[in-house]
């Protein structure tokens, strides 16, 4: 990214500090560009002043699934299926999240979820997928 386009981001930050929008994406620019620890200072910001919105909590749980944190990932996560219940895209992330974790168990009740969330759908399919090749194991 352009050294332009990130200082603008930054000025955003600066004259909005209690917008989690901008530190959001704020966020996203510094994960792109290998800024791990910055990002994710963002990323916890923009939680902390907007803890109901659910995309916050799964861009900092992407974060921390790459950084080899399952467990705090899949605390995230939970928050964001707290607030978005009917998501399957959520339950499908924190299932990964879970596997990482050890959680094999918590895994399949996800992937379960995910199915009935979306029955017919892709996400459906990966659910069932997965829960085949659990089940052949």
């Amino acid at each position: 990214m352009p050294t332009g386009a990130m200082n603008q981001l930054r000025d955003a930050v600066r004259l909005a500090p209690g917008d989690a929008r901008v530190h959001d994406a704020l966020g996203q620019t510094l994960r792109v560009v290998g800024a791990q620890r910055a990002a994710r200072r963002e990323f916890e910001e923009a939680a902390r002043l907007d803890p109901g919105e659910a995309r916050y909590h799964v861009d900092l749980a992407g974060l921390l699934l790459d950084a080899g944190q399952p467990e705090a990932a899949v605390e995230r996560l939970r928050q964001a299926a707290r607030l978005k219940p009917r998501s399957a895209e959520i339950r499908l992330f924190l299932a990964t999240a879970l596997r990482r974790a050890g959680d094999m168990n918590g895994m399949a009740r996800e992937y379960t979820e995910v199915r009935r969330l979306a029955p017919s759908g892709p996400l459906g399919e990966l659910a069932r997928q997965a829960l085949n090749e659990r089940s052949i194991r």
